[in-house]
């Protein structure tokens, strides 16, 4: 059984970072509210802790109108999903994009969930989660992903409507009756958890207006991690455990909530892979020390203070221990 962090690159909430922004939200209170505090800082191909970028959702929703998941999705949308939407970009298709994100999406998110359908004049694109997740947070991002597979097929320029169905789970108190603005009366609700979405062949079969001039390699997923990290508990933790170290507070407390875990169990489940969770704090901040000594972008006392070392002299002694060097000659070597 799998007992890794559920993860999701940080590139999914740039939309919902670029919607805050223009709307005059007070985006350093909701991040700090959900912990991701450090999400304008890092890269978008990052992994972050998933319910943490659920709960970012959820901030929102109890703030907003009960369509603020489709309201967060632009023309822009796409492009600023990194990883994920340069796979989808990457093809010519609403029907290679769909079957490329199938390929690809272990690498953007470790319980997501994702598949596609052909029949004989359509395709049902289909989402769901391995994850225990609220009825409201679910509703919000079964409305963030259908924004999303409708600015997909709208890049092939086509008339309304560009989506033939969609079921969803309802929203607790509001039900589905305000989304018909957006879409008609094609979104109904979902006899699950799942979310379908049906699209004809004529839409998913279309020619983009414009195809991407730099396809990206799926053949290639080298540069990437599939954010399972093969259920190890361990290799999720040193994924994240960086981001803690750059905000000043890493503690193992945290990491259970990331994992929604008590600590206990977190502590156990550890000690079965054969570590703890100081041997990996040790050793997440020393990968970032050596990293940090070779870029040379940075002085000494600064990386030692990113990293939490109170003197440079401690600093020193810790690359010492590491390498058998100080930090001049791992810089300079």
């Amino acid at each position: 059984m799998s007992h890794n962090i559920p993860l999701i690159l940080a590139g999914a909430l740039i939309p919902m970072l670029r919607w805050m922004r223009r709307n005059g939200k007070p985006v350093s209170d909701l991040l700090e509210e959900a912990d991701l505090q450090f999400l304008p800082y890092i890269d978008p191909q990052q992994p972050i802790p998933l319910r943490n970028a659920i709960r970012l959702l959820g901030e929102l929703g109890a703030r907003e109108q009960a369509d603020i998941g489709l309201r967060m999705v632009s023309e822009h949308s796409v492009h600023e999903l990194a990883f994920i939407g340069r796979v989808a970009l990457g093809a010519k298709t609403p029907r290679e994009s769909f079957e490329r994100i199938a390929l690809a999406i272990p690498y953007h998110s470790s319980h997501e969930v994702f598949s596609i359908r052909p029949s004989q004049d359509s395709l049902a694109v289909i989402e769901g989660w391995s994850l225990s997740i609220d009825d409201v947070d679910l509703y919000l991002i079964h409305q963030y992903f259908t924004g999303v597979i409708h600015r997909i097929c709208a890049f092939t320029q086509l008339g309304e409507p560009l989506l033939s169905e969609v079921k969803m789970l309802p929203h607790p108190e509001y039900g589905l009756e305000h989304l018909n603005m957006s879409f008609a009366r094609q979104v109904k609700p979902a006899p699950d958890r799942l979310l379908r979405i049906t699209i004809s062949n004529a839409v998913v079969d279309s020619r983009y207006f414009k195809v991407a001039r730099e396809r990206h390699a799926l053949k290639d997923q080298g540069q990437f991690s599939n954010l399972n990290f093969n259920g190890s508990l361990s290799a999720s933790i040193k994924a994240v455990l960086g981001l803690q170290l750059l905000d000043g507070s890493p503690s193992i407390d945290r990491l259970a909530v990331w994992a929604g875990v008590p600590r206990r169990t977190l502590q156990r489940r550890l000690s079965d892979e054969g570590t703890s969770f100081s041997t990996l704090l040790e050793s997440v901040r020393m990968d970032m020390a050596l990293h940090s000594l070779k870029s040379g972008r940075e002085s000494m006392d600064e990386i030692a203070a990113k990293l939490g070392f109170e003197r440079q002299s401690t600093f020193t002694r810790a690359v010492r221990r590491w390498t058998g060097q100080t930090p001049s000659q791992v810089r300079n070597r």
